[in-house]
């Protein structure tokens, strides 16, 4: 999610990471302000044909020009995890940033989102190892956008016990509407669950150490065909869940449950 158009509404960003005409990743994005019904962009980007093993990605402003950039993690680096960077005024056809961070290589244990955790202006990236961790719980790094990803702002554990098995998704949003430094992160626990998809957060003005919510939610329990975000959709100031149905009805479906 991110608002492409600046028009207040947060937008959807699909990214086709392979199976293209041209073997190129390709960026296509959805209007918020029209409920998700109408095109703001089709693109084919630089970026060569990806998959979600060892390429992930997020949305930010990076280079604080007004319109998100397409973050763009590559898990195995040359040496490290590598951070590149498409400028979003380009519509992500022009590279801002290629750089290697202080993260060894990761693979599948690793997940990654962005948001600014230190309130500088610049978007972060936050590493999630979900399991074989030195203090065998979910541990959370989170690099400096401001120092091109070269500086860390937090390395730690939390109350969460390595996820093993399951099916979990991370995002990144203010919903305690603290005074703190950083904004919160979000744990949706999607399976393994007595009945529905559940939010857990944890509170960012603690450096992740205390919990802010525990709850379920009218979602039934989902799997790797759902996706999951955090944006505020209606303009309380709250984020809420936006859920992204891969496999709908008919085509891709958009649900969102009010933060």
């Amino acid at each position: 999610m991110g608002d492409w158009n600046r028009d207040g509404a947060p937008d959807l960003v699909g990214i086709k990471m392979n199976g293209t005409p041209n073997n190129k990743t390709e960026l296509h994005i959805l209007s918020g302000g029209s409920n998700f019904q109408t095109w703001l962009l089709h693109i084919a980007t630089p970026l060569e044909a990806t998959n979600s093993d060892f390429w992930a990605f997020a949305m930010g402003e990076w280079n604080r020009d007004g319109t998100p950039d397409l973050i763009v993690i590559k898990k195995q680096g040359a040496t490290s995890t590598e951070v590149h960077i498409l400028s979003g005024a380009q519509n992500s056809t022009t590279w801002l940033l290629h750089t290697s961070t202080p993260l060894e290589k990761t693979s599948y244990n690793w997940r990654f989102e962005a948001g600014d955790f230190n309130r500088d202006g610049t978007p972060d990236l936050y590493g999630i190892k979900t399991y074989s961790t030195g203090t065998h719980t979910v541990e959370v790094f989170v690099l400096s956008g401001a120092s091109n990803f070269g500086s860390s702002l937090l390395s730690t554990g939390t109350p969460l016990a390595e996820l093993f098995s399951g099916t979990w998704s991370f995002a990144v949003g203010d919903w305690t509407l603290d005074s703190g430094p950083s904004p919160d992160l979000w744990f949706i626990k999607q399976n393994q669950t007595p009945s529905s998809t559940e939010v857990h957060i944890l509170a960012g003005e603690t450096n992740f150490q205390t919990w802010a919510l525990h709850t379920t939610t009218p979602l039934q329990q989902t799997d790797t065909s759902w996706q999951f975000d955090a944006s505020d959709y209606n303009h309380d100031q709250i984020p809420d869940l936006n859920i992204i149905r891969l496999q709908g009805t008919s085509s891709t479906e958009m649900h969102i449950l009010r933060g």
